[in-house]
């Protein structure tokens, strides 16, 4: 008989417009945060504020539709998400991709994203590239916003799972969780005997801080535990007690290795599901809690709660909006704190019923309620619009003014022409079918990326293709087979592509090694080669798991180091090929983005750097033998900002941004290398064959103290580090110049 109250209350779960009122904030502190950061700087926070009414709608959503079987739950529900979701999301990546395919020369980066984020997988995607959502790159990321999409569609994959099996398969979910926490105990037991070794398989991070997280980790379970044992004997608890047990266990793992890896694994804990799981739970255990709650209350008690939710809510409203205008250094407290205000915003406006409360008047006018029922659409296309807009013309105040009308005009016209009509239409006479079509739609949207993709120059490309390409992937040597993208593929393919012999047979060649930091000065190397007839092999780990050179074995647990060992097996594969050809006069040049590995400021305490200066040793060593030479290049400027593929002047771009034309002071380029190069120094003096070379000068003016990305007619930085195609003269210049002051150069030239 109970279970039959609590699903009449479930069922009485309608239409609340002051989610919708939430949603309209959440899009509005989003949209401000990538318009302009200072606008509202944790404005990001949004996006877990949908999490959160996510979790919560959905859960109402299954309570209200709650099925015996499994398929009659399953089908309806996916079919439901794809008429919701599918339709506006494949529209803006195909529109999109057209647009920016004509003002790019290069989309391919941008494309392969939205192939990604057509199925749900961006987030994965960009965790792999390990992109840094806050960079200044990531503002050219065409769907970078698409990586929250990723996480609620995984979610709706998988918790309608954990929904039926804690609810029809009450003794097993009992066995599994019991399990789970016996093997928390267990892991625990054994780590507090022998902690290094029973948990060497975690970070360094996380076991360097020895039992203390997973202790509270432990109490946390077994409070869950303890408090589920003594709700059990309610009658609620027998329908929904393992559900809500199962979220918040499954949200406490989730939570403590966001907390514990927002430092060691950024890129894990902001986009992978699994580390904001817990976001979504808590909106779910809302639901279940708003759902016990109406199975109990009577008139009396919701009245008397009025008075206590009027300022809960107002209170909660107020946190919320001062949390959008916290730093960014902040997130690691304002995201947990986000969503517990979100829960006591949502939790405090749970009657169906509109209250006189002023968080109420502003939930649900209606200008906001319209504002949070296209809030998908404008998510949707806020960000390519603003990419596009970056791209092109730069945002300005008077761009700014032209952008905001027109995204509302497209987030309108999604809304009433794709998302709504296609959400509410019957698009077969089964679950099934519909699945089917949402599927070959998603197929064909990827076919026609691809098909951009396999051009070789993107035809669709309206400006004028004279212009040298400015993305690091597509920098190459003139007139040689030397390319970034090439030459950090398959070793097979790069000893084919990535040799140019010297134009006469007793000349010697430069062998450049390293990361992406190597790969950018191929241009210049064209230029070298161009102009001394002397041979270059070069091979580079630029991409998403970059090494150094020589290889490091880290070993400090990072995921991202972690993931190296692959393109170090590469690189060292390519050096064991070319060894044997090593001659008198050759020069290996290694380049590598420093401050990806060591401790700029005290390379000497750095265990890393020492562990690669030793493998330095032996490298310098062996070619000493040889009579080669070493050369080390130290690090460039790290500006603020920098240039990008968006500094060359086009149709559609009268002028360039601001960026492109950074500076920082030349004292603050120095001081940032002054370390490593006096190490490195120190360490040339005890190999005659080794050398130091310093390339600050060519961007830098002591006597002006100020350091410049470019000029009047080039852009020599891609981004905030990267050089760019236009560097090439003047970095080769200052190559040979060096190699000339060294005597290098004249060796069998």
């Amino acid at each position: 008989m109970h279970m039959q109250s609590v699903k009449a209350m479930g069922s009485k779960l309608n239409y609340r417009p002051d989610i919708d009122g939430l949603r309209a904030i959440a899009v509005l502190a989003v949209i401000a945060n990538h318009t302009d950061t200072r606008l509202a700087p944790s404005g990001f926070l949004g996006v877990d504020i949908f999490f959160a009414i996510s979790g919560f709608v959905i859960t109402s959503s299954l309570i209200k539709r709650e099925r015996t079987n499994l398929k009659a739950m399953l089908l309806p529900f996916y079919g439901r998400r794809i008429k919701r979701l599918v339709p506006a999301l494949l529209s803006c990546i195909l529109i999109s991709s057209l647009v920016f395919s004509l003002v790019s020369t290069t989309p391919a980066t941008n494309l392969w994203s939205g192939i990604w984020a057509a199925f749900g997988l961006s987030n994965i995607h960009f965790y792999q590239e390990q992109t840094d959502y806050f960079s200044q790159v990531s503002e050219l990321s065409l769907f970078l916003h698409t990586w929250s999409l990723g996480v609620e569609e995984q979610f709706y994959l998988i918790y309608p799972f954990i929904f039926w099996f804690a609810l029809q398969r009450k003794r097993l979910t009992q066995l599994l969780l019991s399990t789970l926490a016996i093997g928390l105990i267990c892991a625990m037991a054994v780590s507090k005997i022998s902690a290094r070794s029973a948990l060497a398989f975690l970070p360094e991070q996380l076991r360097s801080m020895g039992l203390g997280p997973y202790l509270i980790l432990l109490l946390t379970v077994a409070g869950l535990f303890i408090s589920f044992a003594r709700l059990r004997a309610h009658p609620w608890s027998k329908s929904y007690g393992y559900l809500a047990l199962s979220i918040s266990i499954l949200s406490t793992f989730s939570f403590f290795g966001f907390i514990i890896l927002t430092h060691a694994q950024s890129e894990a804990a902001y986009f992978l599901t699994t580390y904001r799981f817990w976001e979504l739970g808590a909106g779910c255990l809302l639901a279940l809690s708003v759902n016990l709650l109406a199975a109990t209350a009577t008139p009396a008690r919701a009245r008397s709660s009025l008075l206590g939710r009027h300022w809960v809510s107002l209170a909660s409203m107020t946190a919320m909006i001062s949390c959008f205008f916290l730093p960014l250094s902040w997130k690691i407290v304002t995201t947990p704190l986000m969503i517990g205000l979100t829960i006591l915003v949502l939790g405090a406006t749970t009657d169906d019923r509109p209250s006189s409360t002023i968080v109420d008047g502003l939930l649900r006018n209606h200008i906001m309620v319209y504002l949070g029922l296209i809030s998908y659409s404008l998510y949707l296309w806020h960000w390519p619009l603003l990419v596009l807009t970056r791209w092109t013309i730069g945002v300005h105040w008077w761009s700014i003014i032209i952008l905001l009308p027109l995204t509302l005009f497209a987030a309108i016209t999604s809304y009433k022409w794709i998302e709504s009509p296609l959400r509410r239409a019957r698009w077969a006479t089964s679950d099934q079918t519909t699945i089917a079509f949402g599927f070959t739609a998603q197929l064909i949207t990827a076919g026609s990326l691809v098909t951009v993709l396999s051009q070789t120059n993107n035809s669709l490309y309206t400006g004028n293709k004279a212009n040298r390409a400015a993305d690091l992937a597509s920098l190459s040597a003139n007139n040689t087979s030397l390319k970034v993208r090439t030459c950090g593929s398959e070793v097979l393919a790069a000893l084919q592509n990535c040799i140019v012999p010297p134009n006469k047979k007793d000349k010697a060649s430069i062998i450049l090694l390293g990361d992406s930091h190597a790969g950018h000065l191929y241009p210049a190397m064209g230029a070298i080669l161009e102009r001394t007839g002397i041979g270059i092999k070069t091979y580079n780990t630029a991409g998403n798991s970059h090494q150094p050179f020589p290889t490091v074995d880290f070993g400090n647990g990072n995921a991202y180091l972690d993931r190296l060992s692959a393109k170090a097996a590469q690189i060292n594969a390519f050096y064991a090929a070319i060894k044997p050809s090593i001659k008198k006069g050759d020069i290996m040049v290694i380049a590598i983005d420093w401050s990806r590995y060591f401790n700029l400021a005290d390379p000497e305490h750095d265990a890393n750097f020492r562990r690669w200066r030793s493998k330095l040793n032996d490298l310098a060593t062996e070619l000493s033998h040889r009579h080669a030479a070493v050369v080390i290049f130290m690090p460039l400027p790290h500006f603020h900002s920098g240039g990008g593929p968006n500094c060359e002047r086009q149709w559609f771009r009268p002028w360039t941004p601001e960026s492109c034309s950074a500076s920082i002071p030349y004292s603050e380029a120095s001081a940032k290398s002054k370390a490593l190069i006096e190490a490195l120094h120190r360490f040339a003096s005890r190999h005659g064959n080794a050398k130091v070379y310093d390339p600050i000068p060519l961007f830098c003016n002591e006597q002006h103290n100020k350091c410049v990305n470019g000029n009047s007619k080039s852009t020599y930085f891609i981004d905030a580090n990267h050089l760019s195609a236009q560097s090439d003269v003047l970095v080769a210049d200052g190559i040979i110049a060096f190699l000339k002051e060294q005597k290098l150069l004249n060796v069998h030239h």
